[in-house]
């Protein structure tokens, strides 16, 4: 298998994401296989999945991890926050991205701890949501990007009264209202 930035020891989201995550109450953490099998302490088999609400087959918060790629999934409202390699946009672009909220920022010069680390901000920023609107502002083309390049604004409703807006490259987050409402 190529190696990917993606490419995640166990041992790598363990440490920097499922145990910086478990800290907090809401959180129902488990860790599955590709075949669903969940994962229990030490396993020779890789993490495929990590579900932020319990059971794979019930959960409505997850998320994938394939090498090229790594997907945020919210089953409730099928969208997806999607990080893909640098090298894996060249080949798999086009309709494939679509419908995906896909963050455009290089991850290829970062090191594991750097792209779990975004993805739990990603998470804790998601968690608790009660309501998402996404907007998508696409970019001028981009000759080198098999697919259309976009801006997205996500706007989050959440149990908590605090405000907040948050940007991560191509990807705004507003939480709870804009700062000046």
């Amino acid at each position: 298998m190529k190696n990917y930035c993606m490419n995640f020891t166990n041992e790598e989201i363990t440490w920097f994401l499922v145990d910086r995550l478990r800290i907090y109450e809401y959180f129902n953490i488990h860790l599955f296989t590709d075949n669903g099998e969940e994962i229990n302490g030490e396993c020779e088999k890789q993490i495929q999945c990590v579900t932020f609400d319990g059971d794979i087959f019930k959960s409505e918060f997850s998320i994938y991890f394939y090498g090229y790629h790594t997907a945020l999934y919210f089953h409730r409202t099928a969208e997806t926050f999607d990080f893909f390699d640098d090298a894996a946009k060249g080949w798999c672009g086009g309709e494939i991205f679509e419908d995906m909220i896909v963050y455009e920022g290089n991850l290829s010069d970062k090191i594991p701890f750097e792209i779990l680390e975004l993805l739990r901000e990603f998470v804790l920023l998601l968690a608790r949501m009660t309501n998402i609107e996404i907007e998508r502002y696409p970019r001028e083309r981009v000759l080198t990007k098999s697919y259309e390049v976009c801006d997205f604004v996500v706007k989050i409703t959440n149990d908590s009264d605090e405000k907040k807006e948050v940007v991560f490259d191509n990807i705004k987050f507003i939480v709870n209202g804009h700062l000046d409402d």
